[in-house]
């Protein structure tokens, strides 16, 4: 069960800042978006799940991604855990809730103008932004036209 923390003080879904991304990293992560549009054309887009991947080769270790200076006065922390399914794509999920972290930190490593959308926040976030949201709230992401997708490090937070 995520550990609670008293109401953020930050707006949820909202890009609350940049990371350097290392050379090549966005369009890397852009060629794992284009793999994964041709997966879910080949399977007409059954489902609308987001696929998370194994770290591959060309993702440097995520500690050197992650804003934690940034996060602190924020009021949260990343765990410092690595489980294996941190970096997720999706050509856009429906609205939904997932229950299963709590907070959790967004680093958005390419987007083909997808839509995150979560409560008053409606954003499209470029490689590099990073963002906050709840999955125990509504969120999705809306897709865009063309061969989109949107390829993310997905990392769960705690309080400070």
């Amino acid at each position: 069960m995520p550990e609670l923390m008293a109401k953020p003080i930050f707006q949820l879904g909202a890009v609350q800042g940049r990371v350097e991304l290392p050379a090549g990293l966005a369009s890397h992560a852009g060629a794992l978006g284009a793999e994964h549009y041709e997966r879910q054309a080949a399977q007409e887009f059954c489902g609308d799940e987001p696929e998370s991947y194994l770290p591959p080769p060309w993702l440097p270790s995520i500690d050197t991604l992650v804003p934690a200076a940034d996060l602190l006065p924020l009021g949260v922390r990343w765990t410092g855990v690595v489980r294996g399914d941190e970096l997720l794509a999706t050509v856009g999920v429906d609205q939904h809730i997932d229950d299963a972290y709590g907070l959790l930190l967004c680093i958005v490593l390419h987007n083909d103008g997808l839509t995150f959308r979560q409560g008053r926040s409606s954003i499209k976030p470029a490689a590099g932004d990073w963002f906050i949201f709840d999955d125990r709230l509504n969120h999705g992401v809306k897709e865009a036209r063309g061969a989109s997708t949107f390829v993310a490090l997905v990392l769960p937070l705690i309080p400070a």
